[in-house]
């Protein structure tokens, strides 16, 4: 498989973009690069709708998202990798992750400041 890409910050910490398909700007310059569509594709949560019946005849439904083994085997390889800080994922990871018992304390969401930049410094799980 396709490996994740990596950067190291000036600051020192070691970031890891696990499965998005864009580069990531830091607010220190430095860009991390995309991962190749195959990894991107191979690390996708699975998508569950939910529908439950509304008024009138209409219908909501409630999108979760499932973790595969894949994804969670990939994540505790970079959650035990000692060089790692820190793993960012998209936000559809994290909300799956809630549903599985390791605690994964690198993993964080991708969030970007009102210019597209990346903070260096502060990272939400």
């Amino acid at each position: 498989m396709d490996k994740e890409t990596r950067i190291t910050l000036l600051n020192g910490l070691c970031i890891v973009n696990f499965s998005s398909r864009r580069k990531l700007f830091f607010q220190d310059g430095l860009v991390l690069q995309e991962v190749s569509g195959k990894r991107a594709t191979r690390l996708m949560c699975v998508p569950v709708e939910t529908k439950t019946e509304g008024p009138k005849g209409s219908t909501s439904t409630v999108l979760t998202y499932k973790v595969t083994d894949h994804l969670i085997s990939e994540l505790d390889r970079l959650e035990d990798d000692a060089s790692v800080d820190y793993i960012l994922v998209p936000l559809p990871i994290i909300s799956a992750l809630a549903t599985v018992p390791r605690e994964y304390k690198k993993v964080c969401r991708i969030i970007m400041n009102e210019d597209g930049d990346i903070s260096t410094d502060k990272f939400y799980r």
